[in-house]
């Protein structure tokens, strides 16, 4: 087994001392992935405190396509560098003379991945590294566990992306487990999604494809697995469909959230939500509360996915959480200027 990085403490209000501080530093991050990009910039101060001044996500589908082709489309490739070019210089912006940005599955898989990141840097200068699986749940796993002190009880960390899903078993505050998986809501959509609504022989192929994946790649041994951390936006689009459905039985929205904003759910809530989303066409689903319009293409094969690994690892209580890959490379770069990152601001 091994220990998994130290994760810096949860965010907290800024610190009224924090005006005094020494700034050390503006560091820039970017996660190239299937479903969105993002950027984060930070303030690091000398003592280590740092706080969170620039926080962007543009839903730009560069996975469109490479699950099926094996390229990344044309289209994608365009909006990709167009946001690209304004996420770098937002960062210079800011102050961040290096801006640290990495790459997923969809250019991790797709045969002019390789040339397309020469061509981000000829044109915006960022240089960007095309990362592993195994790596990639790393960075998630470090992130996510950013958010709260860790239990010693055992955690199921998933995060559900476009083209693949990384998941990591935590037991007593260590790493017994992390991996990527090849399924993801983009790729899952492509592959089995012909239907619209969603037909019951397409969504048993679906469900029964994912269940062999899952027997194949994890070991028995890890199971079960009570309690889940989910991130990424298929697990908060989930989330905010089950708080929002109506009650048959009362009328009002169904709202369960922590004390935090995070969403919190039952396996039951999200066998109820499968059902529902699975019989809506994508209008309806466009025109529902808390999917945003891309995210509605893709959020069936998400919700089933996020349902077949509860199932397999017998989760019974879910909960969300808002950090995820760039805040796992954000606390390790700043980790290079030589002192122990720790949050005292986070945009909300």
């Amino acid at each position: 087994m091994t220990t998994p990085p130290q994760a810096s403490s949860a965010a907290a209000a800024p610190s009224p001392a924090s005006a005094g501080h020494t700034v050390k530093a503006h560091v820039g991050v970017i996660d190239i992935g299937s479903n969105a990009i993002r950027l984060q910039v930070v303030r690091l101060f000398q003592d280590g405190a740092f706080s969170v001044i620039a926080d962007e996500r543009d839903p730009i589908r560069l996975g469109a396509e490479v699950f099926r082709s094996g390229l990344l489309s044309t289209e994608a490739m365009a909006a990709a560098m167009q946001t690209l070019t304004r996420f770098s210089r937002i960062a210079r912006d800011h102050g961040a003379d290096e801006v640290r940005s990495v790459a997923t599955s969809a250019m991790r898989e797709a045969r002019n991945g390789e040339r397309f990141a020469q061509e981000i840097e000829a044109a915006t200068g960022l240089k960007v590294e095309v990362i592993s699986g195994e790596r990639e749940a790393q960075l998630i796993a470090r992130g996510v566990l950013s958010c709260f002190t860790v239990p010693a009880k055992k955690l199921l960390l998933a995060d559900i992306g476009g083209g693949s899903t990384e998941i990591s078993v935590i037991e007593r505050g260590e790493s017994r487990f992390g991996m990527s998986l090849p399924l993801g809501s983009a790729r899952l959509t492509e592959m089995f999604c012909h239907s619209d609504p969603l037909s019951g022989a397409d969504e048993r192929a679906l469900r029964e494809f994912i269940r062999q994946e899952l027997r194949r790649r994890v070991p028995e041994s890890l199971l079960p697995c009570p309690t889940m951390i989910g991130s990424a936006g298929t697990f908060g689009a989930v989330g905010n469909f089950i708080q929002r459905r109506v009650s048959a039985a009362s009328g009002k929205w169904a709202r369960q959230r922590n004390n935090r904003g995070r969403a919190k759910f039952t396996f039951l809530d999200l066998t109820r939500a499968c059902s529902c989303l699975c019989a809506m066409d994508i209008a309806e689903r466009r025109d529902t509360r808390g999917i945003e319009e891309r995210r509605a293409e893709i959020i069936v094969a998400g919700a089933i996915l996020l349902h077949e690994i509860g199932q397999f690892f017998s989760v019974q209580n879910f909960r969300g959480a808002r950090r995820g890959l760039r805040d796992g490379l954000m606390l390790e770069e700043l980790e290079r200027f030589g002192v122990k990152p720790v949050a005292v601001g986070r945009l909300r």
